[in-house]
């Protein structure tokens, strides 16, 4: 694995980091994990000082489960960018959200402007040639 391209303090002041899971080197290595503490925000729903301003939620790479009902029970979500196209890898399981997954989601998020987020093409893996 490479260093990052910039170092911490090259970045400067950082608002808030979304980070869709942490359990995969990709998506959070020890460097990673150790500049979190600099952000002013984190997780997957950003919230703004501002009265009246509804928090945004951004899925990430996840299907309906229990943890985005939480979500939804939480927080008074203005906008979620719904990530969607049934992605998968080799596997039978779906990484992004399937049209079911969308509609729960929606309906849980009821007073919210849904934004899907088409993230297909990335996953699918491409068949070999002979």
């Amino acid at each position: 694995m490479r260093p990052p391209a910039l170092t911490p303090e090259a970045l400067g002041r950082t608002d808030a980091v979304l980070l869709s899971h942490d359990q995969h080197a990709d998506n959070l290595d020890h460097s990673g994990r150790a500049f979190l503490p600099r952000a002013r925000r984190g997780s997957f729903v950003l919230t703004f000082p501002n009265e009246g301003a509804r928090p945004i939620y951004v899925t990430g790479d996840t299907v309906w489960w229990d943890g985005v009902a939480e979500v939804a029970r939480r927080f008074a979500a203005g906008v979620v960018l719904l990530y969607a196209g049934a992605a998968q890898t080799r596997g039978p399981f779906n990484l992004t959200m399937n049209a079911n997954d969308a509609i729960e989601t929606a309906h849980a998020f009821s007073d919210a402007v849904i934004v899907p987020v088409r993230q297909l093409g990335t996953f699918h893996a491409r068949p070999r040639r002979p």
